[in-house]
């Protein structure tokens, strides 16, 4: 019976070996069924397994394409825009994101090598360079994008993030958002860009027509009416910006920006015992992040109501917390975050540097 077995073994794996031979043969002396069938396992990966985001199952396969056609560029664009975003995915843990992009890298300028025109790879290692923090980089990857396809939107689009969230040139940033708009004029998230850039530019009257041409299409986004209700207060629209502030909340109700905003809106008013106890709930619904715009604009108020005392011990206490979470492993000392969607890293760096003039300002925005 043992012998059978072995024999059965023997066999079996010869003709494994011999089915596996046949069929590299055939690749090579048929070099079109070779890539045709490497392509459709690629199409295959690619459709089932990376549209899904099954990243590691989809580069299982691809690597077996490759074993087919080891030239396909397709085959390796798309194993270098899955390591990319198993990279994003552990942005916030420096050996893994390293680990994977390191071989977005190597997959990107494979395909590249095969195919030396081709945008969609030049703009994942664009964006492979974003998340190495390698800024000028990122911005020659797009900028050859656009020189080879001059209305390559995911390259513009690039261009726009790098200079609205990293290099933080608002003008040159507006000039890419513009160029987004022109290109793919349905794409609404485009408004809200070139809003949330103008607001930063202090045009806020031009912001809020954009935000609400966003608000028209998405009206239950929580972060449009955040930031409409924070350019209404800035023109002293309070009327609209309550409004704003208050269907967002009813989205909500523990939004810090939305409440901050609430707070403003009544302080400005002078209804300060409203906007206390408005502050007060910013304060305790906030535990990673948000106390320090509560404390602040508690202060802001007792200052007002002549609580000298309490007001400056509460300012410390608002800029010793924001500078602990700049300083702290989420912002590690930078003006941003790489997966940073809430912009909170950015928001606080700006609240530390308008410290002292908000604090003596006049009016709460």
């Amino acid at each position: 019976n043992e012998n059978k077995t072995l024999d059965i073994i023997i066999k079996s794996l010869v003709a494994i070996f011999l089915v596996l031979y046949l069929g590299f043969y055939y690749f090579k002396t048929n070099p079109d069924s070779q890539f045709k069938i490497a392509r459709n396992i690629t199409y295959f990966a690619n459709n089932k397994f990376t549209a899904n985001k099954s990243y590691h199952i989809s580069n299982f396969i691809l690597k077996c394409s490759l074993l087919i056609n080891p030239k396909d560029s397709f085959t390796y664009q798309v194993l270098g825009y899955n390591f990319y975003q198993l990279a994003y995915n552990n942005v916030h843990n420096e050996f893994f994101k390293e680990h994977y992009l390191q071989r977005a890298f190597t997959y990107s300028e494979k395909a590249l090598n095969y195919a030396p025109k081709h945008t969609e790879i030049i703009n994942t290692l664009g964006f492979c360079c974003i998340l190495r923090e390698n800024f000028d980089e990122a911005i020659e990857m797009f900028k050859f994008s656009l020189k080879i396809k001059p209305k390559d939107t995911v390259a513009i689009n690039g261009l726009g993030q790098i200079y609205s969230y990293y290099k933080i040139d608002y003008k040159k940033a507006l000039e890419y958002i513009d160029l987004n708009i022109k290109y793919d004029q349905n794409n609404l998230n485009h408004y809200f860009a070139k809003a949330w850039i103008l607001n930063n530019l202090d045009k806020n009257k031009e912001a809020i027509e954009y935000y609400n041409k966003y608000l028209e299409k998405n009206p239950y986004s929580v972060s449009a009416l955040t930031n409409i209700a924070g350019c209404e207060v800035k023109i002293k629209d309070y009327e609209n910006a309550l409004i704003h502030t208050e269907r967002g909340l009813s989205l909500n109700p523990y939004s810090y920006y939305l409440l901050s905003s609430k707070t403003d809106i009544l302080a400005n008013l002078k209804k300060y015992d409203e906007a206390k106890a408005t502050a007060q709930k910013i304060i305790d619904n906030s535990s990673f992040y948000g106390a320090h715009l509560g404390y602040f604009r508690l202060a802001k108020i007792q200052k007002l109501e002549g609580n000298t005392n309490q007001a400056e011990a509460n300012f410390k206490i608002a800029k010793d917390i924001a500078q602990e979470f700049l300083d702290g492993e989420y912002c590690q000392s930078k003006e941003y975050d790489i997966k940073d969607l809430d912009a909170r890293c950015r928001n606080v760096a700006l609240f530390l540097k308008s410290f002292d003039k908000d604090k003596n300002a006049q009016n709460f925005y």
